[in-house]
Protein backbone atom coordinates (compact mmCIF):
# COMPACT_ATOMS: atom_id res chain seq x y z
CA UNK A 1 0.00 0.00 0.00
CA UNK A 2 1.21 3.27 -0.72
CA UNK A 3 2.33 5.77 2.30
CA UNK A 4 -1.43 7.53 3.07
CA UNK A 5 -1.72 11.38 1.39
CA UNK A 6 -4.85 12.79 2.91
CA UNK A 7 -5.16 15.32 0.55
CA UNK A 8 -5.31 12.99 -2.62
CA UNK A 9 -7.14 10.55 -1.25
CA UNK A 10 -9.83 12.87 0.15
CA UNK A 11 -9.60 14.26 -3.20
CA UNK A 12 -10.32 10.83 -4.83
CA UNK A 13 -13.26 9.97 -2.52
CA UNK A 14 -14.93 13.42 -2.79
CA UNK A 15 -16.12 12.75 -6.24
CA UNK A 16 -18.53 9.81 -4.50
CA UNK A 17 -19.02 11.41 -0.85
CA UNK A 18 -21.78 11.92 0.53
CA UNK A 19 -23.70 10.03 -2.44
CA UNK A 20 -22.99 6.88 -0.98
CA UNK A 21 -21.46 7.94 2.27
CA UNK A 22 -24.12 7.83 4.63
CA UNK A 23 -25.46 4.21 3.89
CA UNK A 24 -21.93 2.46 3.44
CA UNK A 25 -22.81 1.30 6.78
CA UNK A 26 -26.20 1.29 8.94
CA UNK A 27 -24.31 2.47 11.73
CA UNK A 28 -22.92 5.86 9.76
CA UNK A 29 -26.90 6.04 8.63
CA UNK A 30 -28.51 5.99 11.80
CA UNK A 31 -25.79 8.78 13.64
CA UNK A 32 -26.33 11.22 11.23
CA UNK A 33 -29.11 13.07 12.81
CA UNK A 34 -27.59 12.55 16.11
CA UNK A 35 -24.42 14.62 15.09
CA UNK A 36 -26.84 17.59 13.51
CA UNK A 37 -29.13 17.52 16.49
CA UNK A 38 -26.15 17.73 18.76
CA UNK A 39 -24.13 20.53 17.25
CA UNK A 40 -27.05 22.69 16.42
CA UNK A 41 -28.11 22.45 19.80
CA UNK A 42 -24.91 23.86 20.42
CA UNK A 43 -24.61 26.64 17.88
CA UNK A 44 -27.89 27.74 19.22
CA UNK A 45 -26.12 27.57 22.64
CA UNK A 46 -23.52 29.59 21.84
CA UNK A 47 -24.96 32.09 19.41
CA UNK A 48 -22.01 32.90 17.21
CA UNK A 49 -21.89 35.52 15.06
CA UNK A 50 -18.93 34.51 13.07
CA UNK A 51 -18.98 30.64 12.45
CA UNK A 52 -15.59 28.42 11.34
CA UNK A 53 -16.38 24.94 9.23
CA UNK A 54 -12.89 23.16 8.95
CA UNK A 55 -13.33 20.53 6.95
CA UNK A 56 -16.65 21.24 5.00
CA UNK A 57 -16.77 18.74 2.75
CA UNK A 58 -19.84 18.88 -0.10
CA UNK A 59 -21.68 21.08 2.87
CA UNK A 60 -23.81 18.43 4.50
CA UNK A 61 -24.03 20.60 7.71
CA UNK A 62 -24.40 24.21 5.91
CA UNK A 63 -28.36 23.96 7.19
CA UNK A 64 -27.60 24.64 10.91
CA UNK A 65 -25.64 27.93 9.80
CA UNK A 66 -28.68 29.84 7.88
CA UNK A 67 -28.97 32.12 11.44
CA UNK A 68 -24.82 32.90 11.89
CA UNK A 69 -24.18 36.00 10.42
CA UNK A 70 -20.48 35.10 8.75
CA UNK A 71 -19.43 31.60 8.31
CA UNK A 72 -16.51 30.41 6.23
CA UNK A 73 -16.28 27.10 5.31
CA UNK A 74 -13.07 25.43 4.18
CA UNK A 75 -11.83 21.92 2.81
CA UNK A 76 -8.29 20.85 1.00
CA UNK A 77 -10.11 19.28 -1.40
CA UNK A 78 -10.98 21.42 -4.55
CA UNK A 79 -13.20 18.63 -5.70
CA UNK A 80 -15.08 18.69 -2.52
CA UNK A 81 -15.12 22.50 -2.40
CA UNK A 82 -16.98 22.43 -6.18
CA UNK A 83 -19.46 20.30 -4.65
CA UNK A 84 -19.96 22.69 -1.56
CA UNK A 85 -20.25 25.65 -3.88
CA UNK A 86 -23.26 24.18 -6.00
CA UNK A 87 -25.37 23.42 -2.95
CA UNK A 88 -24.99 27.20 -1.55
CA UNK A 89 -25.98 28.83 -4.92
CA UNK A 90 -28.49 26.53 -5.18
CA UNK A 91 -30.09 27.13 -1.63
CA UNK A 92 -29.27 30.77 -1.88
CA UNK A 93 -26.85 30.62 1.13
CA UNK A 94 -25.73 34.54 1.40
CA UNK A 95 -23.85 34.44 4.78
CA UNK A 96 -21.29 31.62 3.42
CA UNK A 97 -17.78 31.99 2.06
CA UNK A 98 -15.59 28.96 0.43
CA UNK A 99 -11.66 28.61 1.03
CA UNK A 100 -9.17 25.79 -0.04
CA UNK A 101 -7.35 25.44 2.83
CA UNK A 102 -5.64 22.49 4.78
CA UNK A 103 -6.46 22.50 9.01
CA UNK A 104 -2.82 22.20 9.71
CA UNK A 105 -2.79 26.38 8.03
CA UNK A 106 -6.03 28.01 8.16
CA UNK A 107 -5.28 31.95 6.33
CA UNK A 108 -7.61 33.90 9.05
CA UNK A 109 -6.42 36.26 11.74
CA UNK A 110 -5.66 34.96 15.82
CA UNK A 111 -9.53 34.93 17.26
CA UNK A 112 -11.14 36.25 14.56
CA UNK A 113 -13.93 32.97 14.63
CA UNK A 114 -16.68 32.82 17.58
CA UNK A 115 -16.75 29.66 16.86
CA UNK A 116 -15.26 27.03 15.38
CA UNK A 117 -17.00 23.60 13.96
CA UNK A 118 -14.85 20.46 12.70
CA UNK A 119 -16.78 16.43 11.82
CA UNK A 120 -15.02 14.11 11.31
CA UNK A 121 -12.09 15.56 10.33
CA UNK A 122 -9.13 15.33 13.08
CA UNK A 123 -9.42 11.74 12.94
CA UNK A 124 -8.07 11.53 9.18
CA UNK A 125 -5.21 13.93 10.04
CA UNK A 126 -2.49 12.10 10.31
CA UNK A 127 0.32 11.75 14.00
CA UNK A 128 3.03 13.57 12.52
CA UNK A 129 -0.12 16.49 11.76
CA UNK A 130 -2.17 16.48 14.40
CA UNK A 131 -0.59 19.36 16.52
CA UNK A 132 -0.61 21.49 14.20
CA UNK A 133 -3.81 21.40 13.11
CA UNK A 134 -4.85 21.34 16.62
CA UNK A 135 -2.26 24.67 17.32
CA UNK A 136 -4.06 26.25 14.06
CA UNK A 137 -8.08 25.77 15.11
CA UNK A 138 -6.97 26.79 18.59
CA UNK A 139 -5.16 30.02 17.40
CA UNK A 140 -8.15 31.07 14.95
CA UNK A 141 -11.21 30.67 17.45
CA UNK A 142 -11.82 33.59 20.34
CA UNK A 143 -14.01 31.79 22.17
CA UNK A 144 -15.15 28.06 20.86
CA UNK A 145 -14.06 25.29 19.33
CA UNK A 146 -17.09 22.31 18.54
CA UNK A 147 -15.69 18.64 17.34
CA UNK A 148 -17.51 15.72 16.42
CA UNK A 149 -14.72 12.63 16.84
CA UNK A 150 -14.79 9.13 17.72
CA UNK A 151 -15.55 8.43 21.27
CA UNK A 152 -12.47 8.06 24.18
CA UNK A 153 -13.24 3.96 24.47
CA UNK A 154 -13.05 3.83 20.42
CA UNK A 155 -9.50 5.65 20.61
CA UNK A 156 -8.35 3.63 23.03
CA UNK A 157 -10.05 0.48 20.79
CA UNK A 158 -8.63 1.74 16.95
CA UNK A 159 -5.05 1.68 18.87
CA UNK A 160 -4.71 -2.01 19.59
CA UNK A 161 -6.97 -2.98 16.40
CA UNK A 162 -7.07 -0.65 13.39
CA UNK A 163 -9.48 -0.36 11.20
CA UNK A 164 -8.81 1.90 8.40
CA UNK A 165 -5.46 2.98 7.19
CA UNK A 166 -6.73 6.47 7.07
CA UNK A 167 -8.07 6.83 10.73
CA UNK A 168 -6.38 7.94 13.08
CA UNK A 169 -6.41 7.47 17.49
CA UNK A 170 -5.93 11.14 18.95
CA UNK A 171 -6.73 12.27 22.58
CA UNK A 172 -8.71 15.20 21.68
CA UNK A 173 -9.25 16.48 25.61
CA UNK A 174 -5.29 15.92 25.92
CA UNK A 175 -4.55 17.50 22.55
CA UNK A 176 -6.80 20.83 23.04
CA UNK A 177 -6.17 21.03 27.10
CA UNK A 178 -2.65 21.62 26.26
CA UNK A 179 -2.82 24.25 23.97
CA UNK A 180 -5.06 26.26 26.98
CA UNK A 181 -8.05 25.22 26.39
CA UNK A 182 -10.98 24.02 28.88
CA UNK A 183 -13.36 21.21 27.69
CA UNK A 184 -16.92 22.89 28.68
CA UNK A 185 -19.28 19.66 27.02
CA UNK A 186 -18.94 16.35 26.14
CA UNK A 187 -21.83 14.42 25.19
CA UNK A 188 -21.53 10.93 23.79
CA UNK A 189 -23.55 9.88 20.31
CA UNK A 190 -25.35 6.77 20.11
CA UNK A 191 -23.56 3.55 19.94
CA UNK A 192 -20.59 4.69 21.58
CA UNK A 193 -18.94 5.50 18.30
CA UNK A 194 -18.36 9.46 18.50
CA UNK A 195 -18.72 12.26 21.28
CA UNK A 196 -19.19 15.82 20.52
CA UNK A 197 -16.82 17.91 22.64
CA UNK A 198 -17.07 21.74 23.28
CA UNK A 199 -13.86 23.42 24.19
CA UNK A 200 -13.51 27.41 25.56
CA UNK A 201 -10.49 29.19 24.63
CA UNK A 202 -9.70 31.47 28.06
Amino acid sequence: MTEYSPRDYWEKRAKIFQRWEHIRTIRAFLLTPFLKAHLKKNIESIRPESLLEVGCGPGRLIELYRDVDCVCCVDFSRTMLSRIKSRVQREGFRNISLFQMAAENLGFADDSMDLVVSAHVLLHVPYSNIDEAVTELTRVTGDYITLVEYSHPDTERLKTRKTSFHVFAHDYRRLFSEKGLKLVKAEKLPFRTQECLVFRKP
